[in-house]
C-alpha cells in the first residue's frame, strides 16, 4: 500500500487444518471483519452452506470460502 490503491480483492478457498487460524473457533469470535475478510460460504463433509451462521465453529477439513483483501487472505491460510 502507502500509494492509496485499494489492495486487490479475491475469493479464495482454504482447507483448514488442525493448526489454521480458524479451526476450533467460531465465526463470530473471529471477527473477520476486523482483517478485511469474510467468509461467503464453506463446505463440511459434502455439504455446502452459504453465509454460514455466526456461530458455527469450524473444524480441521473444512473448506471455508474467503473474500477479501489478497494480504488478508495469505496469513489465514
Amino acid at each position: 500500500g502507502g500509494d492509496g490503491a485499494v489492495s486487490a480483492f479475491k475469493v479464495a478457498p482454504i482447507v483448514l487444518r488442525e493448526d489454521s487460524f480458524m479451526t476450533g473457533k467460531s465465526l463470530r469470535s473471529l471477527a473477520l471483519r476486523n482483517y478485511g475478510c469474510m467468509i461467503i460460504s464453506m463446505m463440511r463433509n459434502g455439504e455446502f452452506t452459504t453465509n454460514p451462521k455466526p456461530d458455527v465453529v469450524f473444524n480441521a477439513g473444512d473448506t471455508v470460502w474467503l473474500a477479501g483483501d489478497v494480504d488478508s487472505l495469505e496469513w489465514m491460510d
